[in-house]
């Protein structure tokens, strides 16, 4: 991590004005951060309600509502989607094209394949539900499992869970799999080869991985904590039996504890090693390859993770009304609060970063060094070389971005909301959005050195 002074090149590029109508929950920021949609909705007491959505400053088509959690860009950025309402039906608006009228369109939809070239919803007409991929009906059922559809992530293969006469199956790629009494977890693995899912048939649980199916002996498995390890290879989940729950790692039944965090297990990069969140006696603490660590009050939820080079850990747990970074089993500085995506590792695995609340006010570490007070700070964001750090920052009413301890640029806001964050496009240059007044401009930045 270099400490001497650099001097930053800073471009910036007006992308759109915020309607004084704009709904702030419905802001989205494309995935690569460049681009900008929100809905606006009008209303007065001699005009009718009418709602649109704003790409970039263009203002698309009027409908009766706009789906607030709807507006979704492709993964790659180039396109976009979102359910609205006309009349009394709703239809989904793919790149400003709309599609059939449904009587409803199921939350959460649309959504793109993760190459971006399918766009995928589940519709209702009358009382029966079905997917809508690429403007195609598929067979129409009594229900369609929430979470899902879901894609293999070379977009190659769809699958979800469907009811009909109070069975429950799973479809992937229009072929129906076996009855049962219910569906649980569903999830491809990284490479898209393998598919596992929960399903329960009678008081039986079983679980089907590649067609294969495993009677499994507990009384429940954890809603979402299904995953396949990043090599493809391993398999875990959460169950419970009696009043005990645990996790299963490759068939290898774990301890018993009183308490297993919701959250996945988490396996390293390179999927030799495990770890979750447990609790016993009141106490929390993190197991890693099936051995506890030091007790707290409580876990914050989604703060643990290993470094790219598997060697170290980090996570954020509560002591008493206080919340403490863990780094490598060693405590740090004692916080009111963490900030969301810390503790974070940089690339090479040398540096850590952390937001950290004292009272009313903020303070950034990266490794020993402490950055601050401001009042508000996150997030954090390393170099693709592990060379520069940067973070967005508040002082009064003005935020700005900070790299390498430099205070940038002050704007009314950052972007933060709606997907909005900062990237590094290569080890000198990153960019985000910006606010202005009410406009949302792209600021670049070139980090030279002195």
């Amino acid at each position: 991590m270099k400490n001497h002074k650099t001097i930053r090149e800073i471009t910036e590029k007006f992308i759109t004005q915020l309607n004084s109508s704009f709904m702030r929950e419905s802001l989205s920021v494309s995935p690569d951060n460049r681009h900008v949609a929100y809905a606006v909705h009008k209303h007065g007491l001699f005009t009718k309600n009418k709602s649109f959505v704003v790409v970039n400053g263009q203002e698309g088509e009027h409908f009766d509502g706009i789906g607030i959690k709807s507006i979704t860009f492709s993964h790659d950025s180039q396109r976009i989607a979102y359910a609205a309402q006309a009349g009394n039906k709703t239809t989904v608006v793919i790149d400003s094209h709309n599609g059939k009228q449904y009587n409803g369109i199921m939350a959460g939809m649309p959504i793109f394949s993760p190459d971006s070239q399918k766009v995928v919803y589940v519709a209702q007409d009358g009382n029966k539900w079905f997917v809508v991929a690429d403007g195609t009906e598929q067979k129409y059922y009594d229900g369609i499992g929430e979470g899902t559809p879901i894609f293999s992530l070379d977009g190659q293969k769809m699958a979800y869970a469907a009811k009909l006469d109070n069975k429950f199956f799973v479809v992937v790629n229009g072929q129906e799999g076996k009855y049962y009494d219910g569906i649980g977890d569903l999830v491809f693995s990284p490479d898209g080869q393998k598919m596992a899912y929960v399903a329960l048939l009678g008081k039986r649980l079983f679980l089907t991985r590649d067609g294969v199916e495993e009677e499994i002996a507990f009384d429940l498995v954890g809603y979402g904590s299904l995953i396949f390890s990043p090599n493809n290879q391993r398999l875990a989940y959460a169950a419970g039996t009696g009043d005990k729950q645990l996790v299963v790692i490759d068939e290898q039944v774990g301890k018993p504890y009183d308490g297993i965090n919701v959250q996945k297990p988490i396996f390293s990069p390179n999927s030799q090693s495990v770890a979750y969140a447990a609790q016993e006696n009141s106490k929390w603490f993190v197991v890693v390859d099936g051995q506890p660590g030091k007790p707290y009050d409580n876990y914050v939820d989604n703060t643990f993770s290993f470094s790219p080079n598997n060697l170290r850990t980090a996570y954020a747990a509560k002591k008493g009304n206080k919340q403490i970074v863990v780094i490598d089993d060693n405590e740090q500085r004692e916080c009111d609060g963490t900030a969301l995506g810390t503790p974070l590792f940089s690339p090479d695995s040398q540096h850590l970063a952390y937001a950290c609340r004292i009272g009313t006010k903020w303070f950034v570490h990266i490794n020993e060094q402490e950055y601050g007070p401001y009042d508000g700070a996150g997030p954090i964001a390393f170099s693709p070389d592990s060379q520069h750090v940067a973070w967005r920052t508040q002082i009064g009413h003005k935020e700005f971005v900070v790299i390498d301890g430099q205070e940038g640029r002050q704007y009314d806001g950052i972007v933060n909301i709606g997907g909005g964050h900062i990237i590094f496009d290569a080890a000198d240059r990153l960019h985000y959005l910006a606010l202005k007044n009410t406009s949302i401009f792209l600021v670049d930045e070139i980090i030279q050195e002195k």
